[in-house]
């Protein structure tokens, strides 16, 4: 009888300690909102659920590649857009030539273009940050480097030098820079045969010279995912091609300068042939940013389906705790009622 008694009491201590057990755990899933807290609550839900966070963490580090390579993407398609706007009022200003302009239009259009090219210049050298848009992987470096007309003096030993007499360059005279001739006018020497130029002129482009990179393999990328990587900016060997758009509209200035209406035709046929590939350019940085939107859609996607697993396998459900914590406290309650009624008093002291 005595071993019946001591085997009673230890069953009942055992589910009174379970119960109570379960209360706690309860009580607190109901205080943090989770039902797991450590590998003692179910170690294949804590892997599952460690290994989901871990995606998501990675997620999100590839969201903040995403939304630099979307700025970029969006950045230097608007300036694009800008400059094929610029091209577009340069070529009007050529298609529009009947041969009979006076020198007063052409003085108008000379003006108008010079002011386009500066524009196109400066649309070209578009950067975001330190990083610019246009020069394939020199990011780091002006693409478009424009070379002006500078007036330079000739000092008492025959060197070189600019209007405050700091030396230019020793021997011939400098590419693009211009000088004064006795009267006084302003020409630019190209290889024996000396241009007229206005006063004007001085400090506007005479050619532009890209210095990006335009190998394929250079271009700068970015990783958006385990398995993917994104190419923003514009690419180099296009970038070449917009300085062949600036130096026909160069070249189209000139034209309107020197009054040589064959030569606007020609040279506005040029600038004419040249813009098709800014106009490839603008489709192809248009589709790398549709490209980046859709990689952009599928990690928030993953990123949602992600929390949603995770909230399955640690989040509890509050109503539903709730109910069984409070069945487990009436089973705790009963369960001591019935253990008072049956053990004797100095066990349920010992219980307290």
């Amino acid at each position: 009888m005595r071993i019946t008694t001591s085997s009673s009491n230890a069953h009942f201590i055992r589910e009174m300690n379970a119960l109570k057990s379960q209360q706690n755990n309860l009580s607190r899933q109901i205080s943090t909102g989770q039902k797991i807290h450590g590998s003692e609550d179910g170690a294949a839900s804590v892997a599952r659920a460690s290994a989901a966070s871990t995606e998501k963490s990675k997620i999100q580090a590839f969201a903040n590649n995403i939304n630099r390579a979307e700025t970029i993407g969006n950045l230097s398609l608007e300036s694009l857009q800008l400059f094929k706007g610029i091209s577009d009022s340069a070529s009007d200003l050529g298609l529009v030539n009947d041969g009979h302009s006076s020198p007063m239009d052409l003085l108008s259009k000379d003006a108008n273009i010079r002011q386009l090219i500066n524009q196109g210049i400066n649309s070209l050298n578009a950067k975001l940050g330190g990083d610019y848009l246009f020069a394939g992987a020199n990011i780091s470096e002006i693409p478009f480097e424009a070379q002006r007309y500078t007036e330079f003096l000739e000092d008492a030993k025959g060197n070189y030098v600019d209007i405050s007499g700091n030396p230019i360059a020793p021997g011939d005279p400098p590419v693009a820079s211009v000088m004064r001739d006795t009267t006084g006018a302003i020409v630019f020497d190209a290889k024996g045969d000396p241009i007229p130029l206005p006063d004007n002129y001085i400090g506007e482009a005479y050619s532009v010279s890209y210095t990006g990179s335009v190998s394929r393999g250079d271009d700068v990328r970015f990783r958006v995912s385990e398995n993917s990587q994104v190419d923003p900016f514009s690419r180099g060997s296009q970038n070449a091609g917009y300085g062949e758009v600036l130096n026909n509209m160069i070249a189209l200035r000139d034209a309107f300068l020197s009054e040589d209406m064959n030569g606007i035709s020609v040279r506005a046929d040029a600038l004419e042939n040249s813009r098709i590939n800014v106009n490839d350019g603008i489709v192809e940085l248009a589709v790398k940013v549709n490209g980046i939107k859709t990689v952009e859609q599928i990690n928030a996607g993953r990123f949602n389906q992600l929390e949603s697993n995770i909230s399955e396998l640690v989040d509890a459900d509050l109503a539903e705790t709730i109910v069984e914590f409070n069945r487990m406290q009436t089973a705790y309650e009963a369960t001591l009622s019935s253990g008072a009624r049956i053990l004797n008093l100095s066990l349920l002291d010992y219980l307290r």
